[in-house]
This record gives C-alpha cells, sequence and structure tokens, in this order.
C-alpha cells in the first residue's frame, strides 16, 4: 500500500517550470500561489507545484462555450 501523504520529488515542479507550461510569468505563478489559487508547497522562501495541481488549477480555469 502506498502512503498518498507522500510527494514524489519527481512530479513537482518549480514556479519557473509552472510559468512555461502556463505561458505566463513566473511572478504571475508566484501571484496564483500567494492567492491560494494554485495549491502549492512552501520549503522556506522556495516553492514548488505538483504538476497534478497545475493540472488541476489549468481544468478549473477553461471555460465553455
Amino acid at each position: 500500500m502506498q502512503d498518498t501523504a507522500v510527494v514524489d520529488p519527481e512530479r513537482l515542479i518549480t514556479p519557473k517550470e509552472a510559468s512555461d507550461l502556463l505561458r505566463c510569468s513566473v511572478d504571475y505563478v508566484w501571484h496564483l500561489c500567494r492567492k491560494g489559487e494554485l495549491a502549492h508547497l512552501r520549503k522556506g522562501n522556495r516553492i514548488l507545484v505538483r504538476r497534478q495541481d497545475l493540472t488541476d488549477y489549468i481544468a478549473g480555469q477553461i471555460r465553455g462555450g
């Protein structure tokens, strides 16, 4: 049985990597994290984002026509 509380480091990305995927600035990724719109891990002054949380954020932003 796998512990779901453990985060796989290979599934964590930096704000720069997240900004590349979102095609936005790194500052905007930090803004999303500060506002609580993008789930993240904080280690000191560094943040990391799970790929799944970024995928969930994107899915939540898609609006149907």
